[in-house]
């Protein structure tokens, strides 16, 4: 199997170069696809210049994670047949794709249509895994640390070009929240595809914006306000749709029901909390 990694930039901080140190060597091609602007594009150019072989596509716009990996995936498929996106902030261990690899065998030789794997997230703060409070997955293999679960995070997944191209690419016009889970939701309802966290591959990583505290006390992943626009816009889309599964809709319908109480009133940005969220509520029914 051949594998290339794709990066998504956005603004990276200097984590970048470590973020390479670690997965040059891993995979067969790399690929970064930079949503920085033109003038950001050329610090991270020059950032990036002790890496050879690696493909840089500037795009010197945000058009969102959908669209850079769907840019990156049409690159490097060209050359590859597995393809293992990473967002910029997550640091794979030096076994991470090895893993992959190894747990990805092993299902497709049980007959499994394996959708992608994911590794195991580790908070790169607490160094604690991420672990899910609602559907907490089920081992499906005897001995294996495999995890079956509804849908993975993009970072760390390893998905092949096969299914990629009978499922199709990102929806790009959800541009942030939501990308990675809506294509396995699809994924499943189109070919019946599965999906796994193998519990022995970690990633550091840190979901949404990271951790703040709300008045000094509740530790909570609290997004930025315009990250709430995309949440709640994208919400409302999402839950039209059949095949996103129940669980999912009511699980957030509740979360966003205390977000929209909370943020408003505890977090210092109060004004642009409720702006951003009350603009996502409109737009997401009105379908823009």
């Amino acid at each position: 199997m051949s594998v290339g990694i794709m990066i998504t930039y956005y603004n990276p901080d200097n984590g970048a170069v470590t973020q390479l140190e670690s997965i040059v060597g891993q995979a067969d091609e790399i690929c970064i696809v930079d949503n920085s602007s033109a003038a950001v594009s050329e610090k991270n150019q020059q950032m990036i210049a002790a890496f050879a072989g690696l493909k840089y596509i500037p795009l010197n716009d945000n058009r969102g994670i959908g669209a850079a990996q769907n840019i990156g995936a049409a690159y490097l498929f060209e050359k590859v047949d597995h393809l293992i996106f990473l967002d910029q902030d997550s640091l794979p261990a030096p076994d991470m794709v090895k893993q992959l690899l190894l747990s990805l065998r092993i299902l497709q030789s049980a007959g499994v249509k394996v959708g992608g794997i994911g590794p195991q997230a580790i908070n790169k703060w607490t160094k604690e895994p991420y672990k899910a409070k609602v559907k907490k997955g089920k081992y499906v293999l005897p001995n294996e640390k495999i995890l079956e679960v509804s849908e993975i995070i993009s970072s760390g997944t390893i998905v092949s070009k096969q299914v990629w191209e009978e499922v199709g690419g990102i929806e790009e016009g959800l541009f942030i929240d939501g990308v990675d889970h809506e294509w396995c939701w699809r994924a499943t309802a189109k070919g019946d595809y599965r999906f796994f966290i193998n519990e022995n591959a970690h990633l550091q990583h840190s979901l949404g914006e990271g951790d703040k505290k709300i008045l000094g006390v509740m530790s909570l992943k609290v997004p930025s306000p315009i990250r709430c626009y995309y949440q709640y816009r994208n919400y409302f889309i999402l839950c039209r749709r059949s095949y996103v599964p129940l669980y999912w809709k009511v699980m957030n319908g509740i979360k966003y029901c205390f977000k929209m109480v909370c943020y408003p009133l505890l977090l210092p940005e109060k004004r642009a909390y409720f702006k951003y969220i009350m603009k996502g509520i409109r737009e997401g029914i009105m379908k823009k």
